[in-house]
């Protein structure tokens, strides 16, 4: 007996050990146990759903319209010698066929496409997908075949870098697109959509927005390094990571604003410390950040469902894939924008990259893992699932109900039907899960008895995430039932406020009384009105809100000036001072509203694009105004504005200059000769100023002083040289 236990003890041991390296096998050689993602919130479980073999480099994932989850498996970004995998990018169709939480069945969507950045399902159930070089719109077969692509935007351009290309595809309440791209090594590009055009060379990363079907293309903002991920919240504010700052840390989170300016441009080096750029609103007319995010951030989900506690309703996740975490932002207001704390949710080891991030039909997440820290191809890859131990009625995921029993068919709600299954749309408009109520409210606004059940709604319903729904559903279809202004009146929410009094603005209504000022202004509501100001008599309160200390109150003044420039006459500064400003409509004894008037009257010229403001930069240049002067020359750099070599010159020799204008000079100077000015570039140029002997010593030495501090800059032998100088100030 005694050794028949003995030996069944040691079958029992072996047996452990043979599970022990089965299991080793199986999920070690995704990666060491430490590095497997781990919940920092203890309401939440992560489990593995997929690994390579089975899936290999995932990128972006989505969820389509029967709730199966999509999948980029990238094959071409980059291929090593001898790589073995498909010639071609594919998206997997991956699902759980048992029910067990492992996915069991891997088929594909499509393939035939090289360099997938991103994908996005279409309210329509239509698939966007980003290449690096074009945006493609995929429609699934009838008879389940691989889908068929129509490609709708073209990124013309020598730059073939894999990811600073196309990428950040999310869509507005009436599924147009909105999509970012990066800075593209500062190559010249021409990005085509429909019959319109957008060209550019050495700027910065841009988003653009154009209709579903690629036409109406416009670039919305400018000034990112690579805008990788966007996404909308229930009121339309977009939201944008930007991936990669190069040696001027960290990567941006940003709200975005049509018009804005978010600091960055390629030509001018990769440092971030050029003074024609900005990475948090530092130069003037540039807007600032929401936050910073951790390194390498990939993707945005606005989460909007009831499959995670109830707090992260609204919140922004946010993936970072060099830092191994996914991170959740709460925005809150400052001023007409947002700031946001980090808070990271999800942390794995060094072999955890996270990529793609998306909310599944019962809201909880899947997250895709690029594994190694390689940008070649190696043959690894997971999907992990984010769920909560216990849905928000005490439920388990696996069905069992805090009395212990199991959760019937006759317990499922209406508003998490299976996917694909109809819903009764006035039922689904309360549902949590947005994809839902997104979708019940279009389907509403598609008849008389629906938009008014939309109308209804939207005055009495105590459930905000309803009455956007409705909002944004009546506002698209323009419908009659909905008088904007009468709304816009009474509402006291700022999110539906904002979306009313855009809506008037756009459709040409009187804004006027929604521009609040005293104690009680409202700097968003105040963005939004300022869009429906087009008229000469609404002049003087553009000039007041030009001068405005809120960055985004004072961009919305500059772009509706530009899209009215004879509101602009006038304003120009006179040539009979140094900057003064002649027909301004307003004085004021506050000399830093009187600084900010001025740059905001540059910018406002400049966006507006007239010939007779590129003839006033000799007056801007020799403005009083410090940042105006740091501004008009940026103007000279970025255009190449060739007749103004003769102004910049004399600004050059001009006393008083300080070193962030002599490099700002030096930079005009040095893109009106055609040369590049970047870092490296502008400490050259730097250089010869503080060796040439025929300049003011005073001169030189500031020249010498806007040259970093490092052996490469300014070798040892120049400094002694330079210290045996007979002029003191030199020394």
């Amino acid at each position: 007996m005694a050794a028949r236990i003995k030996q069944h003890a040691a079958w029992t041991k072996l047996a452990a050990v043979l599970a022990a390296c089965v299991a080793s096998f199986t999920s070690g050689i995704i990666r060491a146990e430490d590095d497997a993602p781990r919940s920092l919130d203890p309401r939440l479980s992560v489990s593995l759903f997929a690994a390579a073999p089975d899936i290999v480099h995932p990128i972006s994932v989505d969820f389509d319209r029967r709730g199966r989850l999509l999948v980029v498996e990238s094959h071409t970004h980059f291929r090593p010698a001898g790589y073995q995998g498909p010639a071609t990018d594919r998206i997997r169709i991956v699902e759980d066929t048992d029910g067990d939480g492992r996915a069991d069945r891997f088929t594909t969507f499509h393939e035939g496409l090289t360099h997938i950045m991103d994908l996005a399902v279409h309210p329509d159930g239509s698939v966007y997908v980003a290449t690096r070089n074009a945006i493609w719109r995929l429609v699934e077969a009838a008879d389940n075949r691989p889908a068929t692509a129509t490609r709708l935007v073209f990124l013309d351009t020598p730059g073939n870098y894999p990811h600073n290309g196309l990428a950040g595809l999310c869509f507005d309440g009436s599924g147009n697109l909105w999509f970012g791209m990066g800075e593209n090594l500062g190559a010249p590009y021409t990005l085509v959509g429909g019959s319109a055009a957008v060209t550019g060379e050495g700027d910065g990363g841009h988003v653009f927005w154009c209709r579903a079907d690629g036409t109406g293309l416009r670039r919305v903002a400018t000034g990112f390094w690579n805008p990788f991920g966007n996404c909308r919240d229930i009121f339309g504010r977009v939201f944008t990571i930007d991936n990669d700052p190069d040696s001027r840390p960290p990567c941006r989170l940003l709200h975005l604003q049509e018009g804005a300016d978010y600091g960055f441009q390629f030509r001018y080096g990769r440092s971030g410390r050029h003074p024609f750029q900005a990475w948090n609103g530092e130069l003037p007319g540039t807007a600032p950040m929401m936050a910073g995010v951790g390194e390498s951030p990939c993707e945005i989900v606005s989460y909007e469902s009831d499959g995670l506690p109830e707090e992260y309703l609204g919140e922004l996740l946010v993936t970072a894939w060099a830092d191994h975490r996914v991170e959740r932002y709460t925005p809150r207001r400052r001023g007409a924008s947002w700031v946001a704390d980090r808070k990271p949710f999800l942390q794995g080891g060094k072999d955890f990259r996270p990529v793609g991030l998306a909310v599944a039909p019962d809201g909880s997440l899947f997250v895709s893992d690029w594994v190694l820290r390689d940008y070649n191809l190696h043959g690894r890859g997971a999907l992990w699932h984010v769920h909560a131990k216990t849905s928000p009625d005490g439920t388990k995921p696996d069905g069992t109900k805090p009395d212990g029993s199991k959760r019937g068919a006759e317990d499922r709600t209406v508003t998490r039907a299976a996917p694909g299954k109809p819903v009764d749309p006035g039922v689904a408009l309360s549902s949590r899960h947005r994809p839902l109520r997104d979708a019940a409210a279009r389907a509403l606004a598609s008849s008389a008895a629906g938009r008014a059940e939309l109308t209804r709604r939207l005055k009495d319903s105590a459930d905000i995430r309803v009455r956007a729904a409705a909002l944004e559903a009546l506002v698209e279809t323009r419908a009659e039932e909905l008088d904007l202004a009468a709304f816009a009146r009474t509402e006291s929410h700022t999110g539906l406020l904002e979306m009313a009094v855009a809506a008037l603005a756009a459709r040409g209504g009187d804004t006027r009384a929604f521009l609040a000022g005293g104690p009680e202004k409202n700097a968003a509501i105040t963005v939004a009105a300022i869009g429906g100001l087009r008229t000469s008599a609404d002049r003087p309160r553009l000039l007041e809100r030009l001068a405005d200390p809120d960055p985004f109150v004072a961009l919305a003044a500059i772009r509706q000036f530009a899209a009215h420039p004879e509101l602009l006459e006038g304003t120009l500064p006179s040539t009979g001072g140094a900057g003064a400003t002649a027909g301004t409509a307003t004085t004021t004894n506050d000399a830093t509203a009187d600084a900010r008037l001025a740059r905001g009257l540059l910018l406002a010229h400049r966006a507006a694009g007239q010939p007779a403001a590129r003839a006033a930069l000799p007056v801007w240049l020799a403005s009083r105004h410090a940042d105006v002067r740091l501004l008009a020359a940026k103007w000279v750099a970025d255009e190449r504005v060739l007749e103004a070599r003769a102004a910049v010159e004399k600004a050059l020799a001009a006393p008083g200059q300080n070193v962030t204008m002599l490099r700002a000079l030096l930079t005009a100077l040095g893109r009106l000769d055609n040369k590049a000015v970047n870092e490296g570039q502008l400490i050259g140029l730097l250089n010869v100023q503080v060796d040439d002997q025929r300049q003011p010593p005073a001169l030189r030495a500031l020249a010498l002083q806007g040259i970093p501090a490092l052996p490469q800059a300014i070798p040892l032998e120049r400094i002694r040289q330079h210290l045996s100088q007979a002029d003191a100030v030199l020394q």
